[in-house]
C-alpha cells in the first residue's frame, strides 16, 4: 500500500505523519504560527514527526490532537499515501517524507495553540491559497479520489 513520490534523496530524517479530515466540501488544515518549526503563515495538513517510540498511526493521532485539539476515533490508509517534498523551514529548505492517513470520526472542539491554528478550508478554494505547503493540494486530491472508490 506504500509508494513514494518525488524520491531521490538520502537526506531525509525521521518521517512525519499527517491526517486529512474532510467534512462535506471542506478540509481541516492548520495555519502555522511563530512557534512552529514550519515558516509562519504556511498552511498544511495536521501532522508532525514520528517519535522513535511510536508507530506512524500513533504519531498521526498525537500530532492531530496537539495541532487541532480534536481526538481521532480511527484512521485509514490509502494507496500511495507517502509523499516526499522540499519545504521551507525557519532555517532553510528541508526534504521531508510524510505518511498520510484519512480520519473519519473525531470528538472535541478546535483549539488554537502558539504553533498552529486549525482552520476549515473549502476544497474548491484550495488552489487560491497562496501559502499552502507542498503536496497539500495533491494529498487532498488523492484522498478525494480514494474516497470515491
Amino acid at each position: 500500500m506504500v509508494s513514494l513520490r518525488e524520491t531521490d534523496s538520502t537526506q531525509i530524517g525521521r518521517p512525519a505523519a499527517g491526517v486529512v479530515l474532510i467534512e462535506g466540501d471542506r478540509v481541516l488544515l492548520v495555519k502555522h504560527g511563530p512557534k512552529a518549526a514550519t515558516k509562519t503563515g504556511m498552511i498544511g495538513i495536521p501532522g508532525g514527526r514520528v517519535r522513535p517510540s511510536e508507530t506512524t498511526q500513533e504519531a498521526a493521532k498525537r500530532e492531530f490532537k496537539e495541532e487541532t485539539g480534536l481526538t481521532l476515533k480511527g484512521l485509514r490508509e490509502y494507496p500511495h499515501n507517502i509523499y516526499r517534498k522540499s519545504v521551507e523551514r525557519g532555517f532553510g529548505q528541508k526534504l521531508y517524507e510524510i505518511i498520510v492517513f484519512i480520519a473519519d470520526e473525531y470528538e472535541g472542539e478546535l483549539k488554537k495553540t502558539e504553533e498552529t491554528e486549525p482552520i476549515w478550508v473549502k476544497i474548491p478554494a484550495l488552489e487560491k491559497r497562496r501559502k499552502l505547503l507542498p503536496s497539500v493540494t495533491e494529498i487532498i486530491t488523492d484522498v478525494l479520489k480514494y474516497n470515491k472508490q
